[in-house]
């Protein structure tokens, strides 16, 4: 580096002079002016402003205390250079008609009390001094004691903060988030006896009882007992009435039920019902009704457990309890795995609903990384990285069980995955036959047996121009045993020519009467799309299909759910795990075209027998397996490395549900409501980051990673995840960490950060041998990080002297690099791409469905 020189240079036609205490300054109506300020001493204070002609107004330009170097201040914000020895204000000239001077003062403030002097200092290393920061600095007795205390307090993770504090709702266990079972500690309760999301287009069926009162029921379960049936207290006119949810009432806006119950008060919500869906457009208020039961072995054959209830930490949360133990005799095996669950609690005599919620796991160590009950029973886990090495262990007890056993696909056996593991199993039929060949057209095709034990004498309707295709059938049926022959649903016949010529599609969704071989007895066989009668586990769109939310806002059931969830008049299992699709009529290409999501949750086709152990990981569990005759072989297959992250605690339920948590699923446009406090969910972030900030006791720490965060820049306007919440905590979170530590750890993790490689441009930057050899294209790699790196993050645009000012050379700032270094270092920031694989327990952003770390 150069020498520095003893005066700032500035322009050489300045004129250039001193300036003195009180000495007005007038400024040159043509050029720049440089005044050489003089140094302020200790205890000290010296201002420079512009003063208006009449001395009434005086703008602040600059100021300098306790010696150390003038700082230009606001609004005018006038150029001052400083070097190790002196300071020059650069005053521009003044033209117009205003007259105006600058006036240099000198002030010599009161001692500073150690309050004060406290309070700076508080001022300058946290979010603002309280009475109780003050007071611990006092304690403390300096200023280099309270930044050695603030250095060795525990980090606050943003993260962290909003983990815990994430209790959403949830219908059902997702492929990556499981719902907290109803018997475990924490599980949330609500003494309303109707549910804010889950009953929204059901149908309250007033029934009375021996007592002489009403019970009040949805699918045929009672939820509360009434002494006044609503319809005669409310006069409905009739006594089975839906739960409303108008898309618009009579002012045009979206309305709901008022779901609460006020013990202490005695105040109650209002419930929204109309005699049907139709009706909701002019709904009738109702009272809420509380959850209570005279005789719980009429209303439900037996006792309701018996637990303890605490109320949440937040005290403007006064409807809902989270569970704290059961009570002796009840185990877990008195609890439902199905919604929903009554209990009545120890210290109060109160019945209680179950509202069921999402539960995050703790995943901060490997070692302490719990066992998952969705993903076949496997512990939750991060990839491996360089972040988190540290905390990978083997692990003989993560890896998923082992089952022994088969079983059949047929209704009985499916409807157990609901009653036993609240899984919604389903087989799909009457799909269109969207993308389907005609049979004469292709050697794939699938034939259903869609009555069998009704089609004694065939097919009603059948097509019988094409004996070539009812031989294929016969033939595929010879293969099969007698008993398989009369058994068998789907037959799927592969790589066989049907022999035959339909030009105008008449055999495309044909049915065709065949023969059972051995047997005079015919079958009907219909020509299918290739999933029909396939079993799937529907788990995912019960809560995600956006044909729900339609129904939501019509007052309607969830068309998916219902199927298991209603009450079976028939007493068929077959009505009950049977979906017809698809049930929101508008949309015939939305199974074809989606079927990618479908693939991986297929168990089999209908009628065919299959090992526990090929279920998919969404449909394994040992209480399903077991309740179908299989066995568990072994809790845990193989060992497993499990890695932990940063920050991933587990929730608490007892913090109440304060941010939203973006979930695959949420296809709902009411999710945001679901909040113990509502606000609009695009500011969950900025309300985490307020939070941290303003009350975290590592407020330096804090403060550091503000200024950096402010370097390394990422913002929502050029990503567009704004309600996304974890994704943000995570990548301020390595700021927080990092605060006191090396700027290379810092760098390093924002290289290898997605919200950064989607900032700067270079998440999937392709070398230029790549372009070419794969795509044809003489495309370069994206220079954007390799140029930001350099810029913004580490060595700046120009080389500077030791005391910060530019080295010249040839009157020309030098530069720190140049194009072709950016064109190199580009090359190394190419193949950067997400995480292949979808991490489960963390918020999920299913649109863009990428791992935050």
């Amino acid at each position: 580096t150069s020498s520095p020189s003893s005066q700032p240079t500035k322009n050489p036609t300045s004129t250039v002079i001193s300036g003195e205490l009180d000495v007005p300054i007038v400024p040159h109506s043509t050029e720049t002016l440089a005044v050489l300020l003089p140094p302020s001493q200790l205890h000290r204070l010296l201002t420079i402003s512009q003063v208006s002609s009449n001395n009434d107004h005086a703008v602040p330009v600059g100021r300098s205390y306790d010696g150390y170097n003038w700082q230009t201040l606001h609004p005018l914000l006038l150029d001052i250079e400083c070097t190790e020895s002196s300071c020059i204000l650069a005053i521009p000239p003044n033209a117009g008609i205003v007259a105006m001077h600058y006036l240099i003062e000198e002030f010599t403030p009161d001692p500073a009390t150690t309050d004060e002097e406290l309070a700076k200092l508080l001022l300058q290393g946290t979010y603002g001094p309280t009475l109780e920061s003050l007071e611990e600095a006092k304690s403390l007795g300096s200023a280099v004691a309270w930044v050695q205390d603030q250095m060795s307090k525990p980090i606050t993770s943003l993260r962290e903060h909003y983990r815990k504090r994430v209790s959403a709702y949830a219908k059902t266990d997702l492929h990556h988030h499981a719902t907290r079972p109803p018997c475990e500690a924490g599980s949330r309760w609500q003494r309303h006896a109707f549910n804010r999301w889950r009953d929204i287009g059901k149908t309250i069926e007033e029934v009375s009882n021996r007592s002489g009162s009403y019970y009040l029921k949805v699918d045929g379960i009672v939820r509360t007992e009434v002494a006044t049936p609503p319809s005669a207290e409310f006069s409905l006119g009739v006594t089975s009435y839906v739960i409303c949810r108008p898309d618009r009432d009579n002012a045009g806006m979206n309305k709901m039920s008022d779901f609460y119950q006020h013990e202490v008060s005695g105040e109650q919500g209002t419930l929204l019902v109309a005699a049907n869906a139709d009706g909701c457009i002019m709904p009738i208020s109702i009272d809420m009704p509380a959850v209570y039961f005279s005789d719980t072995d009429d209303a439900f054959g037996g006792s309701i457990p018996s637990v303890n209830l605490v109320s949440l930490a937040d005290p403007y949360v006064f409807e809902a309890k989270v569970l704290q133990d059961i009570n002796s005799p009840f185990t877990c095996d008195d609890f439902k795995a199905t919604w929903p669950n009554f209990v009545i609690d120890n210290d109060t005599g109160l019945f209680y609903l179950e509202d069921r919620r999402v539960e995050l796991y703790d995943n901060t160590d490997g070692e302490r990384t719990q066992k998952k009950r969705l993903l076949e029973g496997r512990c939750t886990q991060s990839p491996r990285t360089f972040l988190n090495e540290d905390t990978c262990v083997p692990r003989s007890d993560c890896s998923p069980p082992v089952f022994g056993g088969d079983f059949i696909l047929n209704a009985d056996n499916l409807r157990k995955f609901y009653e036993v593991d609240g899984k919604y199993v389903y087989r799909l039929q009457n799909l269109p036959l969207v993308g389907t060949s005609a049979p004469c057209k292709t050697n794939s095709n699938r034939f259903v047996r869609k009555n069998a034990g009704e089609d004694g004498s065939g097919c009603s309707s059948g097509n019988t121009d094409f004996s070539s295709i009812v031989s294929a059938i016969e033939t595929s049926l010879t293969s099969l045993d007698s008993q398989e022959r009369n058994d068998v649903r789907v037959l799927d016949i592969e790589d066989v020519s049907m022999n035959c010529e339909d030009s105008l599609d008449e055999t495309l969704g044909a049915s065709f009467t065949a023969t059972i071989p051995g047997t005079n007895n015919l079958s009907c066989w219909t020509h299918s799309y290739y999933r029909e009668w396939s079993v799937f586990v529907m788990n995912d769109w019960v809560a995600n299909h956006p044909g729900n939310p339609r129904f939501f806002r019509e007052s309607k059931p969830n068309p998916i759910a219902v199927v298991a969830e209603h009450e079976n008049t028939s007493k068929s299992n077959e009505e009950s795990v049977s979906l017809s699709y698809p049930p929101w009529s508008f949309h015939q290409w939305n199974f074809h075209n989606n079927r990618w999501r479908f693939e991986s949750e297929l168990v089999g086709s209908w009628g065919d027998t299959i090992a526990f152990d090929d279920l998919p990981p969404s449909a394994k569990s040992a209480n399903v397996v077991t309740a179908l005759g299989g066995t568990v072989l072994a809790e845990s297959s193989a060992v497993v490395e499990v890695c932990g992250s940063p920050g991933e605690v587990a929730n608490d339920p007892n913090l109440g549900n304060q941010y939203l948590l973006q979930k695959y699923g949420d296809a709902e446009e009411e999710f945001a409501s679901t909040l113990d406090q509502d606000h609009d969910r695009w500011y969950a972030n900025h309300m985490v980051w307020n939070t941290v900030s303003l009350n975290s006791p590592d407020q330096l720490r804090q403060r550091v990673a503000w200024a950096l965060s402010s370097i390394f820049v990422v913002t929502q306007n050029d990503i567009a995840r704004e309600a996304d919440v974890e994704p943000w905590a995570v990548y301020y979170d390595i700021f927080v960490r990092n605060a006191f530590g090396n700027y290379f750890d810092i760098i390093k993790e924002v290289s290898f950060s997605p919200l950064m490689g989607e900032m700067l441009t270079y998440e999937g930057s392709k070398s230029f041998a790549y372009q070419v050899e794969r795509n044809g294209a003489q495309l370069f790699p994206d220079e954007n990080f390799a140029r930001e790196i350099m810029q913004l993050f580490s060595i700046g645009l120009y080389m500077l002297n030791q005391d910060g000012s530019k080295q010249i050379v040839n009157e020309q700032p030098v530069s720190t690099y140049t194009n072709e270094d950016i064109v190199n270092f580009s090359r190394g920031w190419t193949n950067f791409a997400h995480q292949e694989d979808e991490r489960d327990n963390i918020e999920v952003d299913w649109s863009f469905g990428w791992i935050p770390n």
